[in-house]
């Protein structure tokens, strides 16, 4: 009969323990969703659009990751990325929308690992019309991040984007 009492303890602990997820990935979504919030704070007054993450695995090289931002109209976009959920270097680039070959880099930052970046559309377009003297205004963008070779361990990106 005791060993009844022991099996059924047993068996509770082990289901009850198969409902307690902790792994990586559940940690690392806690803490974008903490950057989410302060990259939405950093865009203000701007009116928040939305939000993109990207999770990425370090490897033994150097491996890029991109994200296509559509800009409609002629509104003030702003933009606000959170590396602090990166131990490695990442660096950011952004190009105009346009065939790989011959796109047009508007703004580029270097080791945004471990802190947060914010930059704008009114800028972005500046630097284009620069670059691309008869060009009207980029319609679509390239955010591009380059993950440089590292420790296998997942990280994620977090890109709040609003709306003026």
């Amino acid at each position: 009969m005791k060993i009844y009492k022991y099996i059924a303890i047993f068996l509770l602990s082990v289901v009850s323990f198969g409902f307690v997820k902790t792994d990586a990935k559940s940690d690392l979504d806690a803490q974008l969703a903490l950057y989410k919030k302060e990259c939405k704070d950093l865009i203000k007054p701007a009116r928040y659009e939305g939000s993109r993450t990207t999770y990425f695995t370090r490897k033994k090289k150097t491996q890029k990751k991109s994200v296509e931002v559509y800009l409609v109209m002629d509104s003030e976009y702003h933009f606000a990325l959170s590396g602090k959920a990166c131990a490695g270097i990442i660096n950011l680039r952004v190009f105009d929308f346009s065939d790989e070959d011959s796109r047009t880099l508007v703004y580029e930052q270097k080791a945004i690992q471990g802190k947060n970046v914010v930059f704008n559309s009114s800028d972005l377009n500046a630097t284009y019309r620069k670059k691309v003297p008869n060009a009207d205004r980029l319609k679509n963008l390239v955010i591009e991040y380059e993950v440089a070779a590292g420790e296998d361990k997942l990280e994620g990106i977090i890109l709040v984007i609003g709306n003026k």
